[in-house]
């Protein structure tokens, strides 16, 4: 990879919140654009900085990154990398892509959206970069349970939009690698987002469904070269199979969650009396509560411990033959009969395992299809 060499721009202090790096665009004129992290002045960073960062974040069309000193560390986590290039935007930018993007195969992006997209490409170089690093980790708060936050998960669907909007911007223009270089990154940003909990397992594969689905549609129409098919291809591959979208694992964490977390929650003698409130929150109409509002915090906390039995039992169907089947067999049990086997408060918690395995399953069929179908086309 060619290089820019480092010049005494001015000496002005690099400010950490709006870093620049001078790089070497396409035709060999320097540009400056924002890097990864570095400071390497005295003064805190002013709101000039700040206010520079932020439209330097919206020029240039392609960047070079510059290697640092031998060395420095370079950045090993994806999720910092979107969230500091998510800070240099306004922050109703990307709900503005996402709003005005639709995953069809007939939408296009107007005149108005295609030069807001030109305009934002430090935003997309720096999303690209992301979504180039294997670790991803947005530090959620699982010790919190269930009310750890997820502020990412709005983000990184936006950040797809935006991906695929800029995708095709390119294609009718008529650069088709870096077209397929956004493209290859959707599926990467998918990856990433599937982690920590159910929730975000679920946000993944609506994720990479999405992305197969399109990359399906443009090979369909014609528009994927065999060399585009190569690039896009590393980015199917990039996600990991062993437990797509941490599918498994979050469904260990969501057990945890009830059986052993949420007995630490509610307190004293109207220990079930909080509980059935909280779980109104949610719905108001739910009856698994009734009677639940008399349980003192030692008879809620033995009622949440019985539904670790649940939990291993979703895992074995899970793992099972026919997954769908078995799940659904489950979830269909009468409610007294869940409440006697795996305690009064599943019936009242447990989400539906058989949305998530259809969720599953649709993202491991379509990333299968979308890849055998790239294999065919790069081999072309």
């Amino acid at each position: 990879m060619r290089t820019a060499k480092m010049t005494n721009i001015t000496r002005t202090t690099w400010a950490a919140a709006a870093t620049f790096a001078l790089v070497a665009s396409s035709n060999g004129n320097p540009i400056v654009t924002p890097a990864l992290a570095y400071y390497g002045g005295a003064s805190a960073p002013t709101s000039a900085h700040m206010s520079a960062g932020m439209l330097l974040a919206t020029a240039g069309t392609g960047v070079i990154a510059v290697a640092p000193p031998e060395g420095v560390r370079t950045p090993d986590n994806a999720a910092l990398i979107y969230v500091r290039y998510w800070q240099t935007v306004p922050g109703d930018f990307l709900r503005e892509i996402r709003d005005a993007h639709k995953f069809d195969a007939a939408w296009e992006p107007d005149e108005a959206l295609t030069a807001k997209l030109a305009a934002h490409q430090g935003l997309v170089a720096g999303v690209l970069r992301a979504a180039s690093i294997d670790k991803a980790d947005w530090g959620v708060e699982l010790e919190l349970g269930f009310d750890a936050l997820l502020p990412h998960l709005a983000p990184v669907r936006q950040t797809q939009s935006l991906l695929d909007a800029d995708a095709l911007r390119l294609l009718k223009s008529g650069d088709q690698m870096a077209a397929a270089e956004r493209l290859s990154a959707m599926f990467r940003i998918s990856d990433h987002t599937g982690r920590d909990v159910l929730i975000s397992s679920l946000v993944g594969a609506a994720m990479g469904k999405a992305a197969s689905q399109r990359v399906l549609e443009l090979i369909e129409a014609g528009r994927v070269t065999p060399a585009m098919a190569k690039t896009i291809l590393q980015g199917v591959r990039a996600i990991d199979r062993d437990d797509l979208y941490n599918f498994r694992e979050c469904l260990v964490i969501e057990e945890w969650m009830v059986a052993e977390h949420m007995a630490t929650q509610f307190r004293g003698a109207d220990a079930g009396k909080k509980f059935a409130e909280m779980m109104r929150g949610f719905d108001e109409n739910n009856a698994a509560l009734d009677g639940l509002e008399r349980l003192s915090e030692k008879e809620l906390a033995a009622e949440l411990g019985k539904a670790r039995g649940y939990y291993v039992r979703v895992r074995e169907a899970w793992d099972g033959p026919d997954a769908l089947k078995q799940l659904g067999e489950l979830e269909s049990m009468p409610k007294d009969a869940l409440a006697r086997q795996f305690g009064r408060a599943i019936p009242a918690l447990a989400a539906s395992f058989v949305k998530a395995r259809r969720s599953y399953e649709d993202a491991r069929d379509r990333l299968a299809a979308v890849e055998k179908a790239l294999v065919e086309l790069a081999a072309k």
